[in-house]
Parts: C-alpha cells; structure tokens; sequence
C-alpha cells in the first residue's frame, strides 16, 4: 500500500469514528465535493473503496481518485439502517460507521 492511501484510509477512518464530513476533489474535476463517509473496504489488493452520502445521494469512490482530502469540523447523523453487511458487498471492511 502507497503511504498516500495509508494517510487516506486514516484519515477516513478517523471521520467515520468521529462522524465528520470530510471534503476532497477527485482525480482531473477541479472542484470539491462534501462526502459523510460510511465504510472503507478493499474490494482486492489495489482497489479500496469509500461508501458514504453526498448531497446527490449515496457514492461510491476509488480512494485512489481522492485528492486532497480534508475533515471538515461538520458533525453527521448516518442513516441508522446502514450496515456493512453482507459480505458480498464489503468483504474485507477496514472501518464503517456502525463499527465503531
């Protein structure tokens, strides 16, 4: 793992615990979206993925595409059906919020 996703996956799982939006650009748009981040997972050995709301609904985002990446001082509440099962669709969960 590049020391760039290692700081990435940290600092999303520091947002996850603590429910904090988090702010970033993704690789080539020029402008920033808010994301509330729900569960990190590695889909294989190359691919880790982030789960969460935007204000267009739920997403799903290559980490590997996040560009500075920062935790807004913004509090949120998740939705409390949320789960990160089955395994099917997480399976190999690093962190999620109904984990912590």
């Amino acid at each position: 793992m590049s020391s760039d996703r290692d700081k990435c996956i940290s600092q999303l799982c520091s947002a996850i615990k603590l429910r904090l939006t988090v702010k970033f650009a993704c690789r080539g748009e020029s402008f920033y979206k808010e994301f509330d981040p729900y569960v990190v997972y590695y889909l294989s050995s190359d691919l880790t993925m982030l789960e969460g709301k935007a204000s267009e609904g739920e997403s799903v985002i290559d980490i590997n595409l996040i560009d500075d990446l920062c935790i807004l001082n913004k509090p949120f509440n998740p939705d409390p059906k949320f789960r990160s099962l089955p395994q099917e669709k997480y399976p190999h969960v690093i962190c999620a919020i109904d984990r912590v």
